[in-house]
């Protein structure tokens, strides 16, 4: 018995010192070949996150692709490859051969609270620049123009608080008015953001603004100095390690806060009748659909009369927001829109149409 144990035992330890010579240095292999594995991946993993975490100008640094967003008021893309974005996108290809993928969230109409608006509502990806433009005012309205710093704050504020390392650089068209210049210079100061000012731009230049204006609007020089402007204040950011951590401040102007929740809380409807929307806030803004076929509403707040609105225009379909009032008691109103008895002559119809419903 006991020499049949110990034959037993013999052999045991033959076959783990077998195991041991000979699959063992393998076993190792394996093991350290998952490990190289395991770590490959995870150094991939953290390199692609802190890819995803670059910043514009590390972007750029590293040639990769970056992510623009146009946003303005009144933005015509009738020839797009001879606006300035679009040499701007050249520029920065060329220089740092970098792609750019480009959005644009834009309006047809001039009115800043009509893209705070859609800004405030719209499902937008992340971006690494944001241009805010701001083109002239074309008609009288004089809810905007008094309320026009307030509404632009808010439009600064909210952008950043979305887009707290994004590059933001508000981007003020040719023609607009020299007291709403002094307001965005302001606040864009005040927030520590940078501007580019195209009708500086061009009165800074050795030439006659003639060379560069066509009709009260950029020519293709015009279009060029606009993008070399702003290419220069990337360049130069570029040679400043500049990294962007927005920080949104006290308001800078009191009553501005009114408009930080701006919402929109219906999608309108044919006013054949009259159309009433129960709301609770300080600020109310209606948006209808303009055209030639299209006639005259009347506006009740509270169930007063507030003023007649005109939506015929001779310039085709497009919309238009009005700010009626921004400064009501934060409590429950009704707004209610209505065929007007007035008409007008050019009208060829007498259409009525709400776009939609805008508070706060």
């Amino acid at each position: 018995m006991k020499r049949k144990l110990g034959i037993f035992l013999i052999i045991t330890m033959l076959i783990a010192l077998i195991l041991i010579v000979f699959v063992g240095p393998k076993y190792q292999e394996i093991k350290l070949e998952n490990l190289q594995t395991d770590r490959s991946l995870t150094a991939s993993s953290s390199k692609t996150e802190s890819s995803e975490d670059l910043g514009l100008y590390d972007k750029l640094k590293e040639s990769k692709s970056i992510d623009i967003l146009v946003m303005g008021n009144r933005y015509k893309m009738d020839e797009p490859d001879s606006l300035w974005i679009d040499r701007f996108k050249k520029s920065i290809h060329n220089q740092y051969d970098s792609e750019t993928n480009v959005d644009f969230l834009t309006t047809e109409e001039d009115r800043v609270f009509r893209l705070l608006a859609d800004y405030s509502n719209a499902e937008l990806e992340s971006y690494d620049l944001i241009l805010l433009t701001i083109a002239p005012y074309g008609s009288n309205d004089e809810q905007g123009d008094q309320n026009f710093r307030l509404v632009f704050e808010n439009l600064l504020r909210t952008v950043m608080s979305n887009n707290p390392n994004t590059e933001i650089i508000p981007v003020i068209e040719y023609g607009v008015d020299y007291e709403k210049v002094d307001q965005i210079q302001n606040l864009t100061q005040y927030y520590g953001l940078t501007y580019v000012d195209i009708k500086h731009v061009i009165e800074s230049s050795k030439s006659s603004n003639s060379e560069y204006i066509l009709e009260d609007q950029l020519n293709d020089e015009g279009h060029q100095l606009a993008s070399d402007e702003l290419f220069e204040r990337i360049r130069a950011h570029m040679f400043q390690n500049k990294r962007n951590n927005h920080q949104v401040e006290e308001f800078l102007h009191s009553g501005a806060e009114r408009f930080s929740s701006i919402q929109v809380i219906s999608d309108g409807g044919q006013v054949d009748e009259p159309l009433s929307f129960n709301f609770t806030g300080e600020i109310i803004g209606l948006t209808f659909q303009m055209g030639s076929d299209h006639g005259i509403v009347d506006i009740y707040l509270d169930g007063e009369y507030l003023r007649s609105i005109d939506t015929y225009s001779s310039d085709g379909d497009s919309e238009k927001t009005f700010l009626l009032n921004s400064q009501l008691a934060d409590s429950e109103h009704v707004i209610t829109i209505q065929p007007s008895l007035l008409t007008n002559e050019n009208a060829e119809g007498s259409e009525r149409e709400l776009v939609r419903v805008i508070t706060n």
